[in-house]
């Protein structure tokens, strides 16, 4: 049943997504046209429109992408819709995860998008060219780092975790603050941004903590990572990703919670 709510969920969703990451991937596409034609065209004010252009789609991409799955979440759940929804044959726990996957997902959607636009546009400026040349020195640097630097191939590890991690913490912060916002009668999208926002800051509170303990227990950064600028990075890293799996588990489980035992439909 998961998996056909999961189905259903990206339907609904993707006939809004999918077409504004095409956009962006036209304005790449645009871009990329623009930089090889600029040596034969003096192109005049054209390029820089079409390079905003395609910083403001990927701008908009994400910022579509979490309101998109945050009115999905009140209507379905919170709205007058909220009545269909429970009567579901489906537990409150497998509503909430499906939207999850389905928010998690879009959210990688949109910035393979991004990166597929940019990596157009650059390689049509000729950009991607150079990058090539430059590809062996990047490498022998991150293999540098993974072997000389202490730590620096579970730095790398950790920082790719991190994005998917704190996407994740993202959506279910979200997800719980519009949760908690419906607990009142009265000026829910208000409180639900308040609510966001207040655990938004718990959650950097809790990293800063977090980073004062991992110092405490790991100890002094080596002379090689200091050296690198890396004095810190491995705690902040180990400290963020800790915070944001416990708010993601918790996250979860509370707004199941409400959604099961506070349901307060409009």
């Amino acid at each position: 049943m998961l998996a056909k709510l999961l189905k259903h969920e990206l339907w609904a969703t993707g006939r809004t997504l999918l077409p504004l990451y095409g956009v962006v991937l036209i304005f790449g596409a645009v871009t990329a046209v623009t930089g090889m034609t600029a040596t034969t065209h003096s192109g005049g004010m054209f390029p820089v429109l079409v390079i905003a252009g395609l910083i403001f789609a990927s701008i908009a991409a994400i910022i579509v992408t979490f309101a998109v799955i945050c009115i999905r979440f009140y209507r379905n759940f919170l709205g007058e819709e909220g009545y269909l929804s429970f009567t579901l044959p489906v537990s409150r726990a497998s509503l909430v995860c499906s939207k999850v996957t389905a928010s998690f997902i879009w959210f990688l959607v949109a910035i393979l998008s991004i990166v597929a636009a940019c990596a157009m546009a650059i390689s049509g400026w000729g950009l991607l060219s150079q990058l090539g040349a430059n590809w062996g020195y990047i490498g022998s640097t991150l293999t540098g780092i993974a072997r000389n630097i202490d730590h620096g191939g579970l730095i790398m590890t950790l920082s790719i975790l991190a994005i998917p991690v704190t996407i994740a913490s993202m959506i279910v912060s979200a997800y719980l603050s519009m949760a908690l916002g419906q607990l009142a009668s009265s000026a829910r999208i208000l409180l639900s941004i308040v609510a966001f926002v207040g655990i938004m800051i718990a959650t950097q509170i809790m990293i800063t903590v977090c980073i004062v303990l991992a110092v405490l227990i790991i100890g002094p950064a080596s002379p090689t990572m200091v050296a690198a600028g890396m004095g810190t990075m491995l705690p902040t890293l180990i400290a963020a990703i800790t915070v944001d799996l416990i708010v993601i588990v918790a996250g979860f489980y509370a707004t199941t919670h409400l959604l099961t035992r506070r349901l307060n439909l409009l």
